[in-house]
């Protein structure tokens, strides 16, 4: 359902039981990152600091941006934030 929102339209497993995290990016779609819960302690703060970084670096291949570093870590700070506040 989540992915479908966000313009994924192959049925794909979110498996994220088994994992710390994931990001699923494809071709024309935004990034989803997807989490077994919300991030509380120091590794699963990472676990989506990992998976930001993984999400910005598909929507600057999307938007065919260089990775300027401070705009990069920018946009990987944002995420985290955004997902922290919630």
């Amino acid at each position: 359902k989540v992915l479908h929102q966000w313009r994924h339209t192959v049925p794909i497993s979110l498996g994220v039981e088994n994992r710390r995290g994931i990001c699923y990016h494809t071709n024309g779609c935004y990034p989803v990152i997807a989490l077994p819960r919300k991030p509380k302690t120091a590794q699963e703060i990472g676990t989506l600091a990992h998976e930001a970084v993984h999400a910005v670096g598909h929507i600057f291949r999307m938007i065919e941006q260089d990775s300027a570093e401070e705009v990069y870590a920018h946009s990987v700070g944002a995420i985290v934030r955004t997902v922290l506040d919630k």
